[in-house]
């Protein structure tokens, strides 16, 4: 087996091989659809006259295409007005920040979609393949740089493979909006290639090609800063002109990136004022803090193959996790100790990928996104690691296990992905989209003089692009949305008058991700998939957030009154529709979580009480 993969990899032909096949397990299936993200940069980069008459000034028909790229990954900014836009809408509810920033800059790869629907016409199937193009893209610049690493062909062909189908890397694809994950790794890549060549041979030519493509890496993500973490690993391992030069050459990329992010933080672009993201040039003692919790949930991902490990569990659960990850870590970086010890190559990349974890736990869930840059060194390490128990044909037992392990790990990290995604790239086995009722619930009543009332939403991110999304499936967008609590808690509705109706939750309600969910014993189970709808809120809140008693918020003609609060979160409110539409004219819809679907209700009588159960209740 070994010498048949040596040949496959060492075949004039292998590279092109190798990218067919990965275009060929991610042929995209014709039943995509569009996700969140997308549906804002279909409205801002192809322009919206119908949003834009609403307030969404982003999606103006008439702006130039470089206000459109600036706009390409725009979701609010208080500095801009937008959060008001959005609250005034109420695709923001009233717990949502009034002061904070969702707007990375990141125009080249806005320029990626700006063609997806300008040239190829938003025809979601070409834009699928426009995709893949950056993804084999990425495999190319990954292949290359190992070969150019290590001439061994067990230890690149392997890493190479594992780098480009592990799910933890690829299982974004499908997400247009996520494509600039790969494409931030492919430049830097070209990056670091560029500066080790540069330092290798002193041809100026290099260090060029070096910082240009560190300049065009930051125009497509932010993310591609961690880049300069293997560019310090090299230069204290790797440089043969000793650690000290090493490091003085990387300081021209260090003030690149850090001009950068003057220019970014005058511009107000990046996250401020939210919990799901946390931007160290803003918040530096608190990027510190969740660096120590998230980076090692980052190396437990990529062991693993697994994403997002934090978002499904309770919140008394998130230390054990932590710890158990650090744990995961200090154990595999144990099981490496000797090749960490004598091989400066190993050096240089355990080191490179810990240093690019530090960027990516600006992302609280670190979800696989957050752990593509920190891919590179990891399964390159890996494959250098297992590739001496591969060869090992030595029959007493510690050899065995050793051969057998390198190959489980192959057959997880390699074979099972390619499985599962030619699977569905092929289409034996079809994804079904279920119609949850968002709309179709309300299609026959609602129209665009009417508001629509959400009694609980059942996620803050379908609540946020609800416009983006029904502007471009053709639906009638309401007048305006009122969302009357997070649907993440149980509740009672009860109409006092007219206009007037009082909320009451025994437990808090979940307005932010910190915020404890509990069942109907009161207990918080230690796996949920409703978790992670609550990290989503995150999104949009931030923890430190703090209600108080007799406060009263306007937002979208609505007056809400908090009425009992339990450390600083609401419990029970007063809500009141002051403005000229009546609650008996809006069309009122609720989420029904037994049956996962949206619901359309009939307005309340006065002195009527309802209950609504949350996620984790059972069904009564």
């Amino acid at each position: 087996m070994v010498l048949a993969v040596e040949k496959f990899v060492n075949h004039r032909f292998f590279l092109l091989v190798f990218v067919l096949l990965v275009v060929i397990t991610h042929v995209p299936p014709r039943t995509l659809t569009l996700g969140y993200d997308d549906y804002l940069q279909y409205a801002v980069l192809k322009g919206s006259g119908e949003l834009f008459e609403k307030g969404f000034e982003i999606t103006d028909p008439s702006a130039g295409v470089a206000e459109r790229l600036k706009n390409g990954f725009h979701f609010f900014n208080s500095k801009t007005g937008t959060v008001d836009v959005h609250r005034e809408y109420g695709n923001l509810p009233w717990w949502s920040v009034e002061e904070g920033i969702m707007q990375p800059y990141r125009p080249l790869a806005a320029a990626t979609h700006w063609f997806d629907h300008n040239v190829l016409n938003s025809d979601l199937y070409w834009m699928q393949w426009h995709s893949i193009l950056y993804f084999a893209l990425f495999a190319v610049c990954g292949c290359l740089f190992y070969k150019h690493l290590c001439s061994d062909p067990l230890v690149y062909g392997i890493a190479a493979f594992m780098l480009v189908f592990d799910l933890s890397v690829s299982s974004n694809l499908n997400w247009l909006a996520a494509r600039n994950s790969y494409l931030a790794v492919a430049f830097g890549l070209m990056a670091l290639y560029g500066f080790m060549r540069w330092r290798e041979t002193n041809r100026w030519a290099w260090f060029s090609v070096a910082i240009g493509m560190l300049i065009v890496g930051l125009g497509t993500a932010e993310a591609t800063v961690a880049i300069l973490g293997y560019f310090g690993g090299y230069a204290l391992f790797m440089d043969k002109k000793g650690w000290f030069k090493g490091c003085v050459a990387v300081i021209p990329f260090i003030l690149v990136v850090a001009v950068w992010r003057v220019l970014y933080s005058v511009n107000h672009f990046g996250a401020k004022g939210i919990g799901l993201y946390l931007d160290p040039g803003r918040d530096l003692l608190g990027f510190v803090a969740q660096v120590l919790s998230v980076v090692p949930v980052i190396g437990t991902s990529q062991i693993l193959g697994l994403d997002n490990l934090v978002t499904g569990v309770s919140l008394d659960s998130w230390g054990w996790l932590q710890a158990s990850a650090w744990l995961i870590v200090a154990f595999a970086l144990f099981l490496i100790r000797n090749l960490i010890l004598t091989t400066p190559l190993i050096r240089f990349l355990v080191v490179g990928a810990l240093l690019a974890a530090i960027p990516h736990a600006s992302l609280l869930s670190a979800g696989s996104r957050s752990g593509t840059f920190v891919s590179v060194g990891f399964f390159f390490v890996v494959a250098y690691w297992i590739a001496p128990f591969l060869r090992d044909r030595t029959s007493d037992k510690k050899s065995k296990a050793k051969r057998y392990g390198g190959w489980f790990i192959v057959v997880y990290h390699v074979v099972l992905p390619v499985l599962v995604l030619a699977l569905f790239s092929w289409r034996i086995i079809n994804i079904a989209y279920v119609d949850d009722g968002r709309y179709s619930s309300v299609e026959t009543t609602l129209t665009s003089d009417t508001s629509l009332v959400v009694v609980n939403h059942g996620a803050p991110n379908q609540l946020f692009y609800l416009p983006y999304e029904w502007y471009y499936k053709g639906y009638t967008l309401p007048q305006s949305v009122k969302a009357l609590v997070p649907g993440l808690s149980s509740f009672e509705l009860e109409r006092i008058t007219e206009r007037k109706f009082s909320i009451k939750s025994i437990a808090p309600l979940v307005v932010n991700h910190q915020v404890s969910m509990i069942n109907d014993e009161g207990n918080s189970p230690i796996l949920s998939r409703a978790y992670s709808k609550r990290m989503l809120q995150g999104l949009i809140t931030h923890p430190n957030t703090r209600f108080f008693k007799d406060q009263t918020i306007l937002q979208n003609d609505m007056r809400i009154t908090i009425v009992a609060v339990e450390g600083g979160v609401p419990k029970e409110l007063i809500i009141e529709f002051f403005g000229e539409e009546s609650p008996e004219n809006m069309v009122w819809q609720w989420y029904d979580w037994s049956d996962k679907m949206y619901k359309r209700m009939s307005v309340p009588g006065v002195g009527d009480v309802k209950r609504y159960l949350g996620p984790l209740a059972k069904k009564s």
